[in-house]
């Protein structure tokens, strides 16, 4: 089950009352959990209001948007750690995997 911090329950037993609150579940964020984290470096997880990655870096193969999601390929011809690395050892330049640079068979 997905919650999201922004859900708190109250219960009033007697003089006391309780305070319950539920996180997402690591891999989603926004309201109900719904949307779907990018790919944080390392085992991060992303914030569970926003999606933006902690380390304010991505995986190999992703880059990182303004509101520090990574949450987006690399563009086509690179591949690699910050979308560093250029895909000019392929026949067809632009087709290499975005992640590891490997070149389609």
């Amino acid at each position: 089950m997905k919650f999201d911090i922004f859900y708190v329950f109250y219960i009033q037993i007697g003089n006391i009352i309780y305070a319950q609150s539920y996180a997402c579940e690591k891999g989603f964020y926004g309201p109900n959990c719904t949307r779907g984290c990018g790919h944080c470096k390392g085992k991060a997880k992303c914030d569970h209001v926003n999606g933006s990655c902690p380390s304010r870096k991505c995986k190999p193969g992703w880059k990182q948007t303004s509101d520090r999601k990574c949450d987006q390929a690399c563009e086509k011809g690179f591949y690699g750690p910050n979308c560093t690395h250029d895909c000019g050892h392929c026949k067809v330049k632009a087709k290499c995997d975005h992640v590891n640079g490997s070149c389609p068979s």
